[in-house]
């Protein structure tokens, strides 16, 4: 697929609220990396997105795992606070936090697609006002 699939935000004040919420957050897996705004030029009108339709758009090939799993799950180890946590670190959780009550606010139909075994791509979209989907996505070195 040659065309671009992530477009302006339609939602600017959702996607100014999303950035300034990731700005400095790192994904804990073996390569902590950072999270991403997503958006799509993609309507969906069913309520959930289907699978063929995210594995055409983004070109996912049909033999590469594509796995739901709960938002919960997602956020699990952004929001583990552990013993030698600074105040630093404190604000990073409540960040994490912060953000995801926003996407589970403010998106319908909230899902977290993991793309791949090894190197995974976590996208975590739902829906927009406008029937686009909006959201984060990260990638997970898992070895």
């Amino acid at each position: 697929m040659t065309e671009n699939p992530y477009s302006k935000s339609q939602t600017p004040d959702l996607k100014t609220k999303i950035l300034s919420l990731i700005e400095g957050l790192y994904y804990p897996s073996e390569s902590d990396e950072p999270l991403e705004y997503v958006e799509f030029e993609l309507t969906i009108e069913k309520e959930r997105i289907p699978l063929l339709t995210f594995r055409q758009f983004l070109g996912i090939r049909i033999e590469t795992l594509i796995q739901h799993i709960e938002i919960s799950d997602f956020f699990k180890p952004l929001l583990k606070i552990e013993d030698y946590f600074d105040e630093s670190d404190l604000k990073q959780v409540e960040k994490a936090k912060s953000l995801q009550q926003l996407l589970l606010e403010n998106l319908k139909e909230t899902e977290v697609l993991r793309v791949g075994e090894t190197e995974v791509t976590v996208y975590v979209i739902g829906k927009t006002p406008q029937n686009t989907l909006a959201g984060i996505k990260t990638l997970l070195i898992e070895t």
